[in-house]
């Protein structure tokens, strides 16, 4: 149900905030809770997305396309990707990306 998917990752969001010490939205730094949790953000020619989660291996990547250039859609699309990766959401193979 689409109530419990929006209940957990509001609960895991919370706990991402508990864990990192964010008492304040001034506080929240998605770049640097990208690298504290393990994962590469890179600045690609990304086309039909603002960004996208890749897993290979034991290694995760943000790719945000180059394209966006406003600091807060960048922020929103790391943090939106960063979700997905605390879920435990698939990613598309990277071989799938080169088409």
């Amino acid at each position: 149900m689409q109530t419990e998917w929006i209940r957990d990752a509001q609960r895991c969001a919370k706990g991402l905030l508990h864990r990192f010490g964010v008492a304040a939205a001034a506080h929240i730094r998605v770049e640097s809770f990208a690298a504290k949790l393990g994962v590469a953000i890179v600045e690609v020619p990304l086309d039909g997305a603002s960004a996208q989660l890749v897993r290979a291996g034991s290694r995760t990547t943000i790719m945000v396309s180059a394209r966006i250039t406003d600091r807060a859609a960048r922020r929103f699309s790391i943090a939106h990707e960063l979700g997905h990766f605390m879920l435990g959401h698939p990613s598309q193979p990277p071989s799938a990306l080169c088409t």
